[in-house]
């Protein structure tokens, strides 16, 4: 037993000093072998692609190797900077503007009418002592205008007493001490200061004594077509009311579909203005203000056009879709964005929005003109409209602010949008035979009315 232990133990030996002579020898060699800077630069050398590393290896010339040195490392610099221009223009996002014409079917825009004059005369005992004071004194003048012999006689004319203190003396003239830059558009005529005092009293009026004393939907729609067939329905039409325009009617339906280009293809409307309604001294023109947007938005009557009473206008359009790519290329609003789940959104209704809050916010009274707009404001029932001079002057100073700050309220365009660009004609309209028969049309509707525009003249139509 003690024989073969010491066997097993002499082989171990033997093995062990053979072991560690391998394991020194594999070190030495990797340790020789081991690539140093210079190696990896010859190895690299060899097998790149890239012009000009070969030619610094190989060559035994300094000036070579200078030359071939400076040449890479331009290239390597301009590489650099062709790549840091390429993330630069991706990361400033530019935006390019690609149009697509197409010839195709139009879904018919909303078309919102008014008339120019605010209230019928004959409704006038309707409206507030204000009102009807401020057209007794307007009148006269107009009166004595309209009989003057020769231009020198108006020269004449007393207007010293025409001044909004004497129509209401708790208003005053509130543009009297505003910022300069608020009066700048103010009409300071004697028929253009009572304009503006009446479209302020007639905004303190309610609501619904605003729709019934100003121009009614089926007095003033004689007929309506679409594409040849009728529409003078008026569950086609929505009413606003401003204190601008009064009432203000819009059509607009999704079935309109413009299939074919001309008038026949389109809308065709027939207005009967009722000029004889027209409050003297307040109404200074004949016609009717129209406004093309797209459905679902809110319109803006004074950005509209004006057409004239007598002529037929034609108004040819063309739609241009917007799409804005949005973040990060623009700031925009994605048009699902309703104002109070009513109106699409748009810029301009955003602005107006914006506008008539900072009122309510700054002078603690809200502003009467846009009555649509302030229903949806969801203003507090203990706020009172802007009447007193104090509270106007806000209102006008806070109005002229902001229109000088850009963009103050995050009010962007939007995401995507329908504009409607306008080409307008005129000629004259109805001949006699016309007319006597639009009268026949009128005279279903207003009995009272056929005797006296039966016996008018083309002149006076």
């Amino acid at each position: 037993m003690a024989c073969c232990g010491q066997d097993k133990q002499a082989k171990k030996n033997e093995v062990s000093p053979m072991n560690g002579s391998s394991k020194s020898d594999l070190s030495d060699v990797s340790d020789d072998n081991r690539p140093g800077i210079r190696g990896v630069f010859t190895d690299f050398a060899e097998k790149t692609s890239v012009s000009g590393i070969p030619f610094i290896r190989d060559s035994t010339s300094k000036i070579v190797i200078g030359i071939w040195s400076v040449l890479l490392i331009a290239a390597i610099g301009a590489m650099i900077y062709h790549l840091y221009s390429l993330f630069a223009r991706y990361f400033d996002y530019t935006k390019h503007a690609e149009i697509d014409m197409s010839f195709a079917v139009l879904t018919f825009p909303a078309i919102t009418i008014c008339n120019v004059n605010i209230m019928r005369y004959s409704k006038l005992n309707n409206a507030s002592q204000e009102i009807q004071d401020l057209v007794a004194s307007i009148k006269e003048k107009y009166d004595t205008v309209l009989a003057a012999d020769d231009y020198t006689d108006l020269n004449n004319i007393d207007t010293t007493n025409i001044t909004i203190d004497e129509y209401d003396p708790q208003l005053g003239d509130y543009y009297q001490g505003v910022d300069d830059s608020a009066p700048s558009d103010v009409d300071t005529s004697v028929f253009g200061k009572a304009e503006s005092k009446f479209q302020d009293l007639f905004s303190y009026m309610d609501t619904e004594t605003q729709r019934y004393t100003g121009h009614q939907i089926d007095d003033l729609i004689v007929s309506c077509t679409f594409g040849g067939a009728a529409c003078r329905n008026f569950r086609n039409f929505t009413q606003t009311t401003t204190a601008s325009y009064g009432n203000c009617y819009t059509v607009e339906n999704n079935k309109f579909i413009a299939r074919r280009s001309g008038p026949d293809g389109g809308l065709e409307l027939v207005l009967f203005l009722e000029i004889d309604e027209y409050i003297p001294g307040i109404t200074s023109g004949q016609g009717a203000q129209i406004v093309i947007h797209e459905q679902g938005t809110y319109p803006f009557p004074a950005e509209g056009i004006s057409i004239s009473a007598g002529d037929q206008t034609v108004i040819g359009i063309k739609q241009m879709k917007i799409n804005r790519l949005g973040d990060p290329y623009n700031e925009c609003t994605q048009p699902e964005d309703t104002i109070a789940s009513k109106y699409s959104y748009t810029r301009n209704l955003c602005q107006k929005k914006c506008l008539l809050l900072k009122i309510i916010q700054t002078c603690k009274c809200y502003y009467q003109e846009y009555q649509s707009l302030n229903s949806i404001l969801n203003v507090s029932s203990t706020t009172k409209s802007c009447k007193t001079v104090e509270q106007n002057k806000c209102r006008a100073n806070v109005t002229a602010k902001f229109n000088d700050e850009e963009n103050s309220c995050n009010c962007y365009n939007p995401c995507s949008e329908s504009v409607y660009e306008q080409s307008i004609s005129y000629r004259q309209w109805p001949n006699k035979a016309m007319a006597k028969y639009l009268i026949s049309q009128v005279c279903q509707n207003k009995t009272a009315l056929c005797s006296l525009l039966w016996n008018k003249s083309m002149e006076e139509l």
